[in-house]
């Protein structure tokens, strides 16, 4: 693609020097010269050529970021590049950075009022006796009674993104995440909202699916960069419990408390990236893979006796694990749920089952003397048989 420049008297036509392979786009006039785009140096910059001279020359010299669009009047040339637009002399070539500042009606952001329906609410998780049930929506934290009573705002922050709500095992404190303070903070309050505590987490950035432990002691949570996090809410102190070590569009890892709050099972991806269930023992640290890597598992649920652990697995994940290509396009995944035995001494919840009818203790007496009584009768027979067949032998 080169520059082509016409003669409208003479109609001669003349054009820009280029290398094989060479792109010179984007064509404008300055004080009788051609300015152009070309990416003879690997990287898109200005050029000039002048019709007299016949001189071909380079203008900018960037190189981490290609310049898109040029245009130009008397004044000089413009160019975007980098997502800024630059005001470039060509006489000169000094550039200078173009600072627009637009003065819009931003009517979305404006303050106004929402309707709030129960479509749109998300994250829910419900209180311990189930008599109320929290949700996030547009920032905000709710709670909606089960019959009686109305819906509470926990948190009022409008322009405060407050996120990932949960209740804690008696109830009587809630937990979020939250941004009020410019940078996410874990919030814990009374279900009514009151007396909210923020306190600082390591590292800032984004964080999600918080669960707390059945004594109320910990909390753990999964941050943006695959890492599960454990803190003491006591003492604050935070401590980093595994991190996946591949990129995933599910964010969260989903750690989840088991009934005693000594184990926290969570899904983690192997070096084949099919994900297995994995658990992590506070008492002693020790992590300990629970599923086999062949099949894709997510999504662990405790058993509230704490003998098993409940999973969504799927034998045929295979060409998702491709998400970033076309190759997972066409590909569907069908899962089933597992139960996932822990102890060696416990037995599956879903073994076969058969009704049979019971013998009460007098007939099954009765049936023991019947039987005791039929297996003399055998013996002496047995004994008879051998004594005749010893006198025909001698």
């Amino acid at each position: 693609m080169p520059i082509w420049i016409v003669d409208l008297k003479t109609k001669e036509l003349i054009k820009t020097p280029q290398l094989d392979g060479e792109r010179h786009v984007n064509p404008v006039w300055f004080k009788g010269d051609v300015f152009y785009i070309s990416e003879r140096d690997y990287t898109a910059n200005i050029w000039s050529y002048n019709i007299k001279t016949k001189e071909d020359k380079q203008i900018t010299f960037h190189k981490k970021f290609d310049i898109k669009n040029i245009d130009a009047n008397s004044n000089g040339i413009v160019y975007e590049h980098s997502g800024y637009l630059h005001l470039l002399n060509p006489e000169t070539k000094a550039t200078n950075q173009i600072n627009i500042t637009v003065q819009g009606d931003l009517n979305y952001s404006r303050v106004r009022w929402m309707n709030v329906s129960g479509k749109d609410l998300t994250n829910p998780n419900v209180s311990p006796n189930g008599q109320r049930a929290i949700f996030e929506y547009r920032g905000e934290i709710f709670t909606v009674p089960k019959e009686n009573g109305t819906w509470r705002n926990l948190t009022n922050s409008s322009g405060v993104a407050d996120r990932s709500p949960i209740w804690s095992p008696k109830g009587n404190k809630v937990a979020w995440f939250s941004d009020k303070n410019g940078e996410y903070e874990l919030v814990i309050a009374n279900q009514d909202g009151e007396n909210q505590e923020f306190i600082k987490l390591p590292n800032p950035t984004f964080y999600f699916q918080p669960d707390w432990s059945s004594d109320e002691k910990h909390i753990a949570y999964t941050d943006t960069n695959f890492v599960i996090w454990l803190i003491n809410i006591e003492t604050k102190k935070i401590t980093k419990v595994d991190a996946d070590g591949y990129a995933h569009p599910n964010r969260t890892m989903n750690p989840k408390f088991s009934p005693d709050g000594d184990w926290i099972a969570y899904a983690k991806q192997n070096i084949n990236n099919y994900k297995s269930i994995f658990a992590y023992q506070l008492s002693t640290k020790k992590i300990v893979q629970i599923t086999d890597p062949i099949a894709d598992a997510i999504s662990p649920v405790w058993d509230i006796s704490g003998k098993y652990i409940y999973t969504l697995a799927s034998t045929d994940y295979g060409l998702q694990t491709g998400w970033l290509d076309m190759s997972s396009y066409d590909s569907s995944v069908t899962r089933a749920l597992y139960a996932v035995v822990l102890s060696a001494n416990d037995k599956a919840p879903i073994l076969p089952k058969t009704d049979e009818e019971e013998l009460k203790k007098e007939e099954e007496n009765k049936d023991d003397k019947n039987r005791k009584k039929k297996k003399q009768q055998i013996t002496r027979q047995l004994l008879m048989k051998m004594d005749c067949l010893t006198e025909l032998f001698l």
